[in-house]
């Protein structure tokens, strides 16, 4: 008997231990079977003939042979049901890792794989779809499993791909899922490209018109494309479209912002009552966000009281709050929820997400009953303020009121800081602290007057920063040609926004006139280091927010302070780290800069590649540095002085470019 045949025997002793009612002796016991067993199955595909797999089983209908290598499907039916009973990354790790290998064997049959595609969406649809936007080899799942219902819709009539409708419903949640993936990594513009991809591949009308509505939804609620190009997009792929879903699209790319006023809305889920709250340990938790910065720069704890605790978590990218993260797949009006999230980081400052965590039940604004409960009415009290009453934001600021001095030791805030106003969206759970489990929990979004103006206004001013913008076009081209897998290919890829984003700009397109100012006597001089930041920093912010690019300036190292520290995760979920240290050209220390500086913050942030930026002002109205005669001249210089071949130069002209009637 060979090793694969031992390896079968063994898969099918345990089926028929498990066909005895018996559970698993420990909790990888069936997952180390299932994947053995898909392991020999994939390996013997690739010879059927010199390894065939044939047994006979007994069925209702009397004794049948059966091929393992045509359809496994007899094994994968009694482990699916035991292989990952509670969610468990780990497992779901060594699932995919295994099923994924196997869907993408171009030998194993195509009924088997089917078995896969319907058993994993039956024995555990809802820990699936989470794992595949957590676990390291997620995105690669979903691709084989897209890859697989593509070709099941492009073969409606084979019998073995079964339902076509099922089919289609599945490729849309992979779909969906893909682009959750790339949203809490912030990813946004690879997720868009993730889809175009497939829409290159995709040969059915059903699989082109999934991925249409996808690009389409997605590009809207974050503005990655302008309008004209995706209405091109629906141009291309009208005949795939049916003509409800072309209008409705149609509808969604063209429809002016504004046209539906949104009000205060909440949203809960779960089961808030007598019957699901007595006898239980319960805590409170009210989360949401505020524009101020704690003072260090990792999550903090609070003691209030001895039933009050508070959580600090500073936040430095809208795709990293948690209160983005809650709601991140809505669209309202038109409009995707992260421009209703309450802050944006602003000039390289965190801002800060907080969970208040009251131990015991608190429900304020209900009265409870056996299996359900009635809202307080406050209509008499809301009539005297004048606007709408939120009981727990009351509590949350007369909170912050009475704690100011122990507040201002850990956050950046002052007393006329802090209203009713502070934020808008918060989000309120009620805990089993025992299980863990959650048995209710609420949104409340837009609570401020004035949120739906301000989410109007940051839609509109993003949604016109994309139509307008070929920085942003040319940065995803950009992206397509280049996956940042390490920080090499990372340094490669901020080099070249360098100089899309910002070089371009100031030589070409008047960005230098931000760069210069008057002085006490009206003369124009170059503007200091401290005062070029923010221009740069806000033209590589605004496409790095897309991108899942974290962008911080002036961040402390054990050798001082790097200007920008540039870092990115992966899609090995490995943290890739970058530092730019920016020198004015006349500088004394323009060369120190390069050769001692940026080195020791490469060795404080321990990491390998850094970029030297430099700005260059010498011209009829500055005569600095008078060391260099032309720019050149100073490229040339630190190109020689560079012995560090992982840290790239790149010299910034800001004077003022002669104008192309005066060249001859």
């Amino acid at each position: 008997m060979t090793n694969m045949n031992k390896k079968i025997l063994k898969s099918l002793m345990y089926v028929s231990y498990i066909q005895k009612g018996n559970k698993p002796r420990h909790s990888t016991e069936a997952l180390k079977h299932f994947v053995e067993f898909l392991s020999v199955i994939e390996k013997c595909s690739i010879n059927k003939e010199k390894h065939p797999i044939k047994i006979g089983i007994t069925t209702p209908e009397g004794n049948v042979d059966l091929d393992l290598l045509e359809d496994c499907g007899y094994v994968l039916h009694h482990l699916f049901s035991m292989i990952i009973t509670s969610p468990d990354e780990k497992k779901f790790e060594k699932y995919f890792k295994a099923s994924t290998s196997f869907l993408e064997s171009k030998d194993v049959s195509i009924l088997s794989k089917i078995c896969i595609i319907d058993m994993e969406n039956q024995s555990f649809k809802d820990g699936l779809e989470r794992a595949f936007s957590t676990v390291t080899i997620g995105l690669s799942a979903l691709e084989a499993r897209m890859k697989l219902c593509g070709l099941a819709l492009s073969n409606p009539d084979d019998e073995c791909f079964g339902n076509e409708q099922s089919i289609r419903n599945i490729y849309e949640k992979y779909a969906s899922k893909s682009i959750e993936y790339h949203v809490n990594k912030g990813q946004l513009l690879q997720a868009e490209d993730f889809l175009k991809s497939r829409l290159l591949l995709a040969k059915s009308s059903n699989e082109k018109a999934i991925l249409v509505n996808s690009i389409v939804s997605h590009s809207s609620s974050f503005n990655l494309s302008s309008k004209s190009e995706l209405n091109c997009l629906l141009e291309e792929h009208e005949e795939s479209l049916e003509p409800q879903d072309l209008e409705f699209l149609s509808s969604t790319i063209n429809t002016e912002p504004g046209g539906l006023v949104v009000q205060s809305f909440s949203f809960g889920n779960g089961t808030l009552s007598i019957n699901s709250t007595e006898d239980k340990e319960i805590v409170t938790i009210i989360r949401f966000s505020i524009p101020n910065t704690c003072n260090e720069n990792k999550p903090q704890e609070i003691q209030i009281d001895e039933n009050v605790t508070m959580l600090l978590s500073p936040v430095s990218v809208f795709w990293a709050d948690p209160m983005f993260k809650i709601m991140s797949g809505w669209k309202i009006a038109n409009m995707g929820w992260s421009h209703f999230c309450d802050v944006e980081p602003q000039e390289g400052n965190s801002y800060t997400h907080v969970q208040l965590i009251l131990q015991g039940l608190y429900i304020p604004d209900v009265v409870l009953k056996d299996d359900s409960y009635d809202p307080i009415d406050f209509s008499e009290k809301e009539a005297l303020m004048g606007r709408t009453y939120y009981p727990h934001k009351e509590f949350v600021i007369k909170t912050f009121l009475e704690n100011i001095p122990l507040l201002k030791q850990h956050l950046d805030i002052e007393t006329e800081d802090i209203s009713i106003n502070l934020f808008s969206n918060y989000f309120v759970q009620h805990v089993d602290s025992v299980t863990g489990g959650n048995i209710h929990h609420k949104l409340y979004a837009m609570t401020n007057p004035n949120s739906y103006s301000k989410t109007l206004t940051r839609f509109v001013e993003r949604l016109n920063s994309v139509n307008l913008s070929d920085a942003l076009v040319d940065v995803r081209e950009l992206l397509t040609s280049t996956k940042i897998e390490t920080e090499k290919t990372l340094k490669e890829f901020v080099f070249r926004c360098v100089d899309i984003c910002v070089k371009h700009n100031i030589e070409n397109h008047g960005g230098y006139r931000y760069l210069w100012k008057n002085d006490q006597n009206g003369i124009q001089i170059p503007c200091r280091e401290p005062e070029s930041q923010p221009y740069i920093y806000s033209h590589l912010k605004v496409v790095f927010d897309f991108m899942g690019i974290q962008l911080s300036r002036e961040v402390e190292s054990s050798n001082g302070e790097v200007d920008f520290l540039i870092s990115y995760t992966n899609n090995h979920n490995k943290l890739l780290k970058l530092c730019v240290e920016l020198k004015l050209a006349h500088s004394t220390g323009v060369e120190k800069g390069l050769t001692k500086q940026l080195p020791a913050y490469l060795k404080g942030e321990r990491c390998k590649y850094g970029i030297y930026l430099v700005l260059w002002y010498k011209c009829n109205l500055f005569d600095k540095p008078t060391k260099y005669t032309t720019l050149s001249e100073l490229e040339t210089r630190l190109n020689t002085i560079n012995t560090c071949n992982t840290i790239s130069n790149i010299v910034i002209d800001c004077t003022k470019p002669t104008s192309p009637s005066m060249l001859k």
